[in-house]
């Protein structure tokens, strides 16, 4: 679908971009702009930067940038148009908009849609329905308000085959987009699909910009048939490795409190944020994974698992602690009451005992070895060596080389043993592990000098330097421009100058929102600190001289190379040659000193 520039514009004015990033990126407010850690590579130290002045985020690691749009998409997997629409719905702006011919992004968000629709009829089913009578009394009987319920998006699936997929069909949504969905299934015999979920309790799954892009389904009763729960297949919009369910309600009190409470269940989480616990978020079931954690550290640095008692709970919390220390973040377990989850410990005991339970969470270490005392105590030298391999095993994971050491510090400590013996037996800290998401930062080339000198007449162009473009143009023509990214940009500038126009970076943008590198370029350049006039004036004549300079000399010096293999009466000829060059670089740059100065007095 097309979109009207000017429409893309009002968007662009009506949103703020460090909202926008916000959703998604703990920001830091560094003077003008906001520093986090970059959501599209694995980084300790924050070197994203958005600037909300000029609408532009940069990453100086990864080299990642462009404007709301591109952070949009980039982040949702969506095309520029439903990354329009998702910012237009935003800001409360009607989208006037034509068809078009993107199948990826057409793909996309039809999947989305049957999301959408699958949540709606869902909700309806459990509301305004009969057969949702039964499963009405059940959620409510456990207690859970209408107001979670409504909040959370919960619904029942009809036991029917093909309740969703008659829905759909008179919605004109095909069966073959529910299907890569993951909400049907095909028939094994006769073609055709059927209902993936059917007479369950519906959960849907919100990504953290808030759309609905999988589901959770549990019976409302035991079945020897039957598993408890099951979820929706895996999808372009739904990897369950990288989602955590209640992110999109919990990431505010993330942030609030730089801590996320991690519990393992649909139900764990909707009670927890009904007690009052709004920075809760659930793993949905499975185990904490890479993605999950990276994804927590967007918001926040601490994580407390909350985890039951039993023996599955207290191995969940085990594994739990490596994930997340390996992703960066502190950790620290509040264990229930055997036998007791987060929804059933709430429910029976209250928010009160539950805030006691999270004030007296263990550290890490405390509660690996509490658990080692419980399973095989620590009384003899051979029980406190095993009880200090294995600990060792899990600070090793801890990225931070002074909150390493200082753990160990704390476990000799506690168990008596020297501190300099546990560090040379300290394993090796493993790799930091990467997925394809979220690549490590290339390793940043080193721009030579002319690479320097392009990208700053660039930067000066965009920072104000229009009243000089003609003689920059002049001086240093388009196609002597040798970087690609650069050389895009500077083309584009001088065809909008003979056209008599000039582009804002943010237009600029738009033209080149297929080319990421080139995007990626521009936001770095546009969002470099500005001077005032005069400074800025002496540094775009310095970049247009350091550029003819370099013309002129590898002409110099290829005559240079030629004199050392010439007859006496050819290296006559040369050298005058090599003499003339170099006073028409002179004067050059004395004449357009000159006619630089005439703009602006410094």
């Amino acid at each position: 679908m097309r979109i009207p520039d000017e429409k893309v514009q009002e968007i662009r004015e009506a949103v703020n971009i460090v909202d926008v990033v916000s959703q998604h990126v703990l920001l830091k407010q560094r003077g003008r702009t906001f520093v986090g850690l970059c959501p599209f590579h694995q980084e300790k130290t924050p070197s994203f930067t958005v600037d909300p002045v000029r609408g532009f985020y940069h990453c100086f690691g990864c080299n990642a940038g462009g404007d709301a749009f591109s952070f949009v998409m980039k982040m949702e997997n969506v095309g520029f148009p439903e990354a329009v629409k998702s910012l237009a719905e935003r800001a409360g702006i009607p989208l006037p908009v034509s068809d078009g011919n993107e199948a990826r992004s057409r793909e996309i968000e039809d999947l989305y849609r049957a999301n959408q629709l699958a949540m709606e009829f869902f909700r309806f089913s459990l509301w305004q329905t009969d057969e949702g009578r039964r499963a009405r009394q059940y959620i409510l009987g456990r207690g859970f308000d209408r107001k979670t319920l409504d909040a959370f998006q919960v619904g029942y699936s009809p036991d029917r085959w093909d309740g969703l997929l008659s829905k759909a069909e008179s919605a004109g949504l095909p069966a073959a987009v529910l299907h890569r969905a993951g909400l049907a299934v095909p028939r094994k015999e006769g073609g055709g699909y059927y209902d993936r979920f059917r007479g369950r309790l519906m959960f849907p799954v919100l990504n953290s910009s808030g759309r609905p892009v999988g589901f959770g389904g549990r019976l409302l009763a035991a079945s020897d048939q039957s598993p408890k729960y099951i979820n929706t297949s895996e999808s372009p919009v739904y990897q369950k490795s990288r989602i955590l369910y209640g992110l999109f309600h919990g990431k505010a009190g993330i942030r609030r409190e730089d801590r996320a409470l991690l519990v393992e269940g649909y139900t764990d989480m909707m009670r927890m944020a009904q007690a009052g616990f709004d920075n809760a978020v659930a793993s949905s079931g499975t185990a904490l994974t890479e993605g999950q954690v990276r994804l927590l550290s967007q918001y926040g640095r601490n994580v407390t698992l909350v985890f039951d008692g039993d023996s599955a709970g207290l191995a969940a919390a085990l594994r739990g602690i490596d994930v997340v220390l390996a992703g960066g973040l502190h950790a620290d377990v509040a264990v229930l009451p055997k036998g007791l989850d987060p929804d059933v410990f709430l429910l029976k005991q209250g928010a009160e005992a539950m805030r006691h339970i999270l004030e007296n969470s263990m550290s890490f270490i405390d509660f690996r070895l509490s658990r080692i005392r419980e399973r095989t105590g620590i009384a003899s030298s051979r029980d406190k060596a095993e009880a200090a391999r294995t600990l060792l095993a899990t600070v090793s994971k801890i990225r931070d080389p002074v909150e390493r050491q200082l753990t160990v510090k704390d476990v000799a400590e506690k168990l008596d043993i020297q501190e300099d013996l546990l560090m040379r037996e300290l394993p090796h800290p493993a790799p930091v592990p990467q997925q394809r998401s979220l690549p490590p930062a290339p390793e940043p080339a080193v721009p030579g000098k002319r690479e320097k000198a392009e990208a700053g007449l660039v930067a000066f162009l965009l920072s104000g330097g229009r009243a000089w473009a003609g003689l920059a143009f002049s001086a240093v023509p388009p196609d002597r421009f040798e970087g690609r990214e650069t050389g895009s940009l500077y083309r584009v500038l001088h065809g909008e100058y003979e056209a008599g126009r000039w582009p804002d970076a943010a237009s600029l943008l738009d033209r080149f929102r297929d080319d990421e590198k080139t995007a990626a370029v521009l936001a770095r350049l546009a969002s470099e600190e500005g001077e005032n006039a005069s400074k800025l004036s002496r540094f775009g004549l310095d970049c247009v001289l350091r550029l003819i300079e370099q013309d002129h000399r590898q002409i110099l010096e290829s005559l240079h190379k030629k004199m050392k293999t010439a007859d006496p009466a050819e290296r006559d000829e040369l050298t005058k040659e090599w003499v003339q060059i170099r006073k028409t670089l002179e004067n050059a740059k004395v004449e357009l000193d000159s006619e630089w100065k005439k703009i602006v007095e410094f």
